[in-house]
């Protein structure tokens, strides 16, 4: 089992909002992020969304470590196209991301029926944040640092 560092998760269960509590080394329990979707499921494509290149650098090399297959946009706009055109089996989308902001895409992609499971990321870690991002579509959300 992957441990992972102070990693806050939450996440939404049908239309009702729950916290979790801050993890402190221990197993990742969210559903994205652990055991029912990546873990034990190699081969699993991912469209990463995030600007920034050291960010990127770290999940794409852990999920490629883990057997997954990654695919990057750097911005918004760029990580539409691909979302809308490919079948992806999950997304990892920053929430503050160049010309188009990561909860308008996920938005926009939620509009035009796509369901795929959304991991948002962001370093705006406070609660009503969070909240947004699972309102704005998101199935799960991970605060940076992790």
């Amino acid at each position: 089992m992957a441990m992972y560092p102070k990693w806050s998760l939450v996440k939404k269960s049908k239309s009702k909002i729950n916290s979790h509590h801050s993890l402190k080394s221990g197993p990742c329990t969210g559903n994205l992020v652990h055991g029912s979707f990546f873990y034990g499921k190699p081969g699993v494509r991912v469209l990463l969304v995030e600007d920034d290149d050291g960010h990127a650098q770290f999940i794409i090399e852990g999920l490629k470590q883990a057997g997954h297959n990654v695919d990057r946009a750097k911005d918004g706009m760029d990580g539409l196209f691909p979302a809308t055109e490919e079948k992806y089996d999950v997304m990892i989308v920053d929430r503050m991301i160049p010309k188009l902001d990561g909860l308008s895409l996920i938005k926009t992609l939620r509009s035009v029926g796509n369901n795929t499971p959304v991991l948002a990321l962001s370093s705006l870690s406070n609660v009503e944040e969070r909240i947004k991002g699972l309102r704005a579509g998101g199935d799960d959300y991970l605060a940076k640092p992790f």
